[in-house]
């Protein structure tokens, strides 16, 4: 029996719009659900020793973070999930940067080892006035 052209679809065209409907629904063939990461940026706001925002919310897994500095700093991680790795930037002088992707879900803090200390960071409500920070991946 013989199709009409007009009702036939290629294999490519079929195979194209099975696709596009995975990947609308967020999964790849193999299953897995597509994901970004997001990056983010902390600043260091000049001559105040404050990180902003001090408190990022909620980040996903996979997102990176980059802390931008512009004096001498660095940046230490206070309190972190189970299984998180803890971290200690160099001593950053002048415009200098530094980045980190966090994967394990649950609250960080962290802190300038020269300007501030765990505790503070550490603290049920962190003050606006010490360079001190926390993020929530999700």
């Amino acid at each position: 029996m013989q199709q009409h052209k007009r009702n036939r679809i290629p294999t490519y065209a079929a195979a194209a719009a099975a696709a596009a409907a995975v990947a609308v629904a967020g999964v790849l063939f193999v299953g897995t659900l597509l994901t970004s990461a997001t990056p983010r940026t902390i600043n260091v706001v000049a001559g105040k020793n404050l990180y902003a925002p001090q408190n990022l919310g909620n980040i996903n897994s996979g997102d990176t973070i980059t802390w931008a500095n512009n004096s001498v700093h660095d940046v230490t991680s206070a309190r972190i999930p189970a299984g998180a790795t803890p971290w200690s930037s160099p001593i950053q002088v002048g415009a200098s940067t530094f980045s980190r992707t966090f994967t394990v879900p649950g609250n960080y803090r962290f802190y300038c080892s020269i300007h501030s200390t765990d505790t503070v960071a550490n603290a049920t409500t962190q003050s606006p006035s010490e360079m001190v920070g926390q993020f929530t991946v999700l």
